[in-house]
């Protein structure tokens, strides 16, 4: 399980290729903006608000919606992976040969 936060978890369709992607369940927190959150958290353990950090992380942080990976999508993204690689390999010649010759 992973949690996802920030602006680009703001879609959905991210969210569920990554989950697919990853082959892992990833939560969307409610709360867009998690640095601001986390520092919260750490604010309030830090003044006694809540007995911990991880009391504080239980009872700030709220999931708003579960992506579970689809399989049936997992042998399409590993096709595109193997494409987007072997594009990479035949490119990686020529990229440097270009950034040797500029001074």
């Amino acid at each position: 399980m992973s949690v996802s936060g920030g602006g680009g978890s703001q879609s959905g369709l991210w969210c569920q290729i990554r989950a697919d992607v990853l082959n892992i369940e990833l939560r969307r927190l409610c709360f867009a903006d998690t640095g601001v959150l986390g520092a919260a958290i750490l604010a309030g353990a830090g003044v006694g608000l809540f007995e911990s950090v991880p009391q504080a992380a239980r009872r700030m942080v709220t999931v708003e919606q579960v992506f579970r990976p689809d399989p049936g999508r997992r042998e399409r993204y590993d096709r595109l992976l193997a494409l987007y690689l072997e594009t990479y390999h035949a490119l990686k010649p020529i990229y440097q040969r270009m950034i040797r010759r500029v001074p």
